[in-house]
């Protein structure tokens, strides 16, 4: 059995990525972020799988903004945020 404040410490080394440009109260990311501790996201103005520009996470520069700044209230902890 892990100790908890391991699993927290491994969590903040775990950087993740998702689908939408807001943050649903609801889904599996506020999840993570509020149970998990998960140190970091990871955003795309292009979607990996179909290559479609603006389709992931990026759709303006107030979009973005407003995006990180949900996502960094949300988390217990300062989040790395990584942009592709």
């Amino acid at each position: 059995v892990i100790p908890m404040d391991l699993k927290h410490k491994i969590a903040e080394m775990i950087m993740i990525g998702f689908k939408g440009e807001t943050l649903e109260k609801n889904s599996p990311l506020m999840q993570d972020l509020l149970e998990k501790n998960i140190g970091g996201v990871i955003l795309f103005d292009r979607d990996p799988q179909t290559f479609e520009l603006n389709s992931r996470n990026i759709h303006s520069p107030e979009q973005l903004n407003k995006l990180i700044s949900q996502l960094q209230t949300v988390s217990e902890n300062s989040l790395l945020v990584g942009l592709d």
